[in-house]
């Protein structure tokens, strides 16, 4: 069938009553099913795009010619992309029929790119980047529908004069090409394990044996008892030869106890992590996920580097080169990965959306994992969750719904706490139809307020979609404590009143608290059932 359905991108993020907005512009075209933007699952922030579907086909393509790069009512300069809804992402990231194009004049809009080079053939998309402050920067991507289009373009556009700006026009090379590329034609070497002795003459002598030295740069006090040398050969043919004859070998230029290890210079970031297994440092080793696309080595440790030291990351890339968006790092403690996963987990660090930060697991593991927290998504009861429930004696302690919750808590067990000094059991053991009714929300205006929701909202909600979402959040943290009773303890805490359950989400010493006091709860349980 025809497509319907459109993609409206470039929306400003702070943009009053969007939805509206969107109504009010495309439902000028036709016919309008649906539209949605696409909100932040937590702060239900516009992300900045959303999706429009018309009931008819001509109507779609009518809007996608004539309101692509249209100006935003009421932001000037602000323009929108409309494109056609794809749901392969794997079209955009592959990069056909995608040129570069720099050397750009900063007066061009976007849409008179789009006309330069829709001569050529059909442009799905053209943009050029911008800093924050939404200056051009003088280059930009532009999208054809095909390769041959864009090898056309490339043939007319490339050092043409527009606009008084020579411009230069090349098919979009993705890096990993761009590197494949670079190892067949590097000439820079990097060259460790030489001598306290050795310096740039010598150095440059022992190279020159082997074709012309065009620079050589030797570091001049060694932190350690040897030193290292960069240099750059003046053909790629005389790099590889001195990689391929030096390398392991030893001569007057080494250092005592060592060979000399020679290989290509590479920036740091492009260096490849030696470890091989990811999971085999359990307890130090992170998985990160929903990283943005653009993200390398060098700024992963940047953000992650000030909670320990880190030995090893890796940036997981398909067989084409394309990031995952998921990455793994490995710190040289417990303690510094327990850190990193107590203040980045679900920390809106980058633009894109908030990161997933937890200790890598085996697959099996993470498997097991996934599958006990979709049980208790999708069986969830309003008052408990029933993978939650507990034995029969500590569901009268809790006051859990049953239908001997009347009878008084077991004898002997410890109690959990509702504030300093006030016991939480039994002396809030609810009236029997207590699940059917929804409990009084915290409204000081001083209300306490967890990551992405607040007693306001839980206002809005019912008393299952309340209970809901305080226990995914309850859950998502408490599993990093204790992953084998997480949910049981989840289903504990969450008989707390809804603004104690606030503090603690907010309150990572305060959530330890009540975890450590309910694993002591269990712990007597189970002693006492032997």
């Amino acid at each position: 069938s025809a497509p319907r359905a459109l993609y409206v991108g470039n929306l400003p993020k702070d943009l009053e009553e969007p939805e509206n907005t969107l109504m009010n512009i495309f439902s000028k075209v036709g016919m309008i099913l649906s539209i949605k933007l696409c909100r932040d699952i937590n702060t239900h922030n516009s992300l900045g795009y959303a999706y429009v579907n018309f009931q008819n086909p001509a109507d779609a393509e009518r809007a996608q010619q004539q309101l692509n790069y249209s100006e935003i009512p009421g932001k000037a300069g602000r323009e929108l992309r409309v494109l056609w809804s794809s749901r392969d992402p794997t079209v955009r990231k592959r990069g056909a029929g995608n040129v570069f194009i720099k050397n750009l004049d900063p007066e061009m809009t976007n849409k008179q790119l789009h006309e330069l080079c829709a001569q050529y053939g059909t442009v799905l998309s053209a943009a050029q980047s911008t800093d924050d402050k939404g200056t051009r920067l003088g280059y930009g991507h532009v999208h054809f529908q095909n390769e041959e289009a864009a090898n056309a373009a490339v043939a007319a556009l490339d050092q043409k004069d527009v606009n008084g700006h020579v411009l230069t026009v090349n098919l979009f090379v993705r890096k990993v090409e761009r590197e494949k590329e670079e190892e067949k034609t590097f000439k820079k070497i990097y060259i460790k394990n030489l001598s306290t002795e050795a310096t740039e003459e010598s150095v440059k002598k022992l190279l020159s044996k082997f074709g012309t030295v065009s620079s050589v740069f030797i570091t001049g006090h060694p932190k350690f008892a040897t030193k290292f040398a960069l240099a750059d050969m003046s053909a790629h043919e005389e790099a590889v030869a001195v990689i391929e004859k030096l390398n392991g070998q030893k001569n007057e230029f080494t250092a005592p106890d060592a060979s000399l290890f020679v290989c290509r210079c590479r920036k740091k970031a492009d260096r490849k992590p030696t470890h091989s297994d990811v999971y085999q440092n359990e307890g130090r080793n992170l998985y990160i996920k929903y990283l943005p696309d653009d993200m390398t080595e060098e700024r992963l440790r940047g953000d992650f580097s000030g909670f320990g030291e880190i030995e090893s990351m890796s940036l997981q890339k398909t067989p084409e080169g394309l990031f995952r968006g998921v990455a793994f790092v490995c710190y040289k403690t417990k303690e510094s990965a327990d850190a990193a996963v107590r203040n980045l987990h679900e920390k809106m660090l980058y633009d894109s959306r908030r990161l997933y930060v937890a200790l890598a697991q085996r697959r099996d593991a993470r498997l097991k994992l996934m599958q006990d927290h979709q049980r208790i998504i999708q069986n969830q009861a309003p008052r408990m969750y029933p993978q939650m429930m507990m034995p029969w004696g500590m569901q009268r302690q809790w006051g859990a719904p049953n239908a001997m919750n009347m009878m008084g808590p077991m004898s002997g067990m410890p109690m959990m706490r509702r504030g300093p000094n006030r016991p939480m059991h039994p002396a809030i053991r609810p009236h029997p139809n207590a699940a059917m009714r929804p409990r009084q929300v915290y409204t000081n205006p001083q209300q306490p307020r967890s990551e992405g929701i607040s007693a306001t909202m839980l206002a809005n909600m019912s008393p299952e979609e309340r209970k809901n979402a305080l226990g995914e959040r309850l859950y998502a943290q408490i599993v990093h404590i204790d992953q084998q009773q997480a949910a049981k303890i989840t289903g504990m805490l969450l008989e707390m009143d809804n603004s104690e359950i606030l503090s603690v989400l907010d309150d990572q010493a305060l959530l330890r608290s009540k975890v450590d006091e309910a694993q002591q709860v269990l712990r007597q349980h189970e002693a006492g059932a032997h």
